[in-house]
């Protein structure tokens, strides 16, 4: 995933807010122009669920099925003119188009997507290792906290959907799901003298602000109320940042020659560490900006840590933030489970083609100074 910082520098978009300043001057339009990515159309497609748009979610994850192998695996982006796939595959993006799915069921009383649901389950099960983690891909050896809160939160929502229907596959997924529980609470949530909060992936000390949002989402889903709310106090006062100014640039890396606003905008930077950039993270920071609810709309089969053999508090060393530095969200996989390119769906549309469907542009590495974090890990 590609981030820019509009004009000189005060404010970080991600792909999905870029697509909607893209214009045929900027140098980046002839190569991202087109692309959509799963992971934000199976987003907006669980947007739609929860406002009750059964048409528009409809509309979304019909297509994504289609676009979906028969393994249960998916790729991150597809051109929306000629259907190409970009032939990168993340269990994030999986977990998404899953949790989607089965949400949509769930919520509608449906078992539409239910099909889709099970493949994306087996497919995250074939990445599960020994430690319970899933890891990111085929072929790659990191585990990302994102993807494990993700799958973890589908798989449970699954297990529910096929309670009373397929009783054996419930009781598999829910296993599954409680050993990636597991494993994120001693592998990948840190208590030390700053307080909660999780880290990148295993053995990866690196603090992302979304990964703070979404795992206080997964604790407070389980009755940790106090927990959660410590991993979002301690992102507010390590990650907070202001007040920043949108300029205008003509620079590549930077290019913003749309509008320019002074602000002054508050929010949260992307990471916390020593060298990240001192930006804005649109993406992340309205998560950050509210507590969950006391118990979030989680699963209602949702897994609560045992209260005894708790895990002693993890210390990771400080990690200094290098955008050139190598990183497990640069590795990249060959497509070895697809087959023959897919047909267009049915009717000629693709998901970001759809009326209030999510856009997103292909990544490109080094197109920003810190292009290369283009995050796999978290698609």
């Amino acid at each position: 995933m590609e981030f820019r910082r509009l004009g000189d520098s005060d404010l970080e978009v991600s792909e999905i807010s870029l697509g909607s300043w893209l214009t045929k001057d900027d140098p980046s339009y002839s190569r991202l122009v087109n692309w959509s990515w799963t992971y934000d159309s199976s987003v907006s497609a669980a947007a739609f669920v929860a406002t009750d748009e059964k048409q528009q979610a409809t509309q979304l994850l019909d297509q994504l099925a289609v676009l979906q192998f028969k393994d249960g695996s998916i790729d991150i982006a597809f051109n929306v003119a000629t259907g190409e796939g970009a032939k990168t595959f993340r269990a994030g993006s999986v977990a998404w188009l899953g949790l989607a799915a089965t949400s949509f069921d769930l919520h509608f009383g449906s078992d539409r997507y239910l099909d889709s649901s099970r493949r994306a389950a087996n497919y995250l099960l074939g990445l599960q290792e020994a430690n319970g983690l899933v890891r990111g891909g085929p072929k790659i050896k990191w585990f990302s906290t994102q993807h494990n809160l993700l799958a973890y939160t589908f798989l449970v929502r699954l297990s529910s959907e096929l309670k009373g229907v397929d009783d054996k596959a419930s009781d598999r997924y829910l296993e599954a799901a409680k050993r990636i529980s597991e494993a994120i609470d001693s592998e990948l949530l840190v208590t030390d003298g700053s307080g909660p909060h999780f880290i990148e992936g295993l053995n990866d000390s690196l603090q992302p602000l979304d990964v703070q949002a979404i795992g206080a989402m997964y604790l407070a889903g389980r009755g940790e109320g106090a927990t959660a709310n410590g991993v979002l106090d301690g992102a507010r006062a390590h990650f907070a940042l202001g007040p920043r100014s949108i300029r205008l640039s003509d620079k590549i890396a930077t290019y913003n020659m749309t509008w320019a606003a002074p602000g002054p905008f508050n929010g949260y930077r992307p990471y916390y560490a020593k060298g990240s950039p001192e930006v804005i993270c649109s993406r992340a920071t309205p998560r950050c900006a509210r507590r969950p609810p006391r118990r979030a709309a989680t699963p209602a089969r949702s897994i609560s840590r045992p209260s005894s053999g708790a895990r002693s508090p993890r210390k990771q060393p400080a990690r200094r933030f290098s955008p050139t530095a190598p990183s497990q969200a640069r590795a990249t996989a060959s497509n070895t489970t697809s087959g023959p390119p897919r047909p267009r769906p049915a009717g000629g549309s693709w998901p970001s083609q759809i009326p209030g469907s999510s856009q997103r542009r292909c990544p490109s590495q080094g197109s920003s100074p810190y292009g290369q974090m283009a995050d796999t890990r978290r698609e």
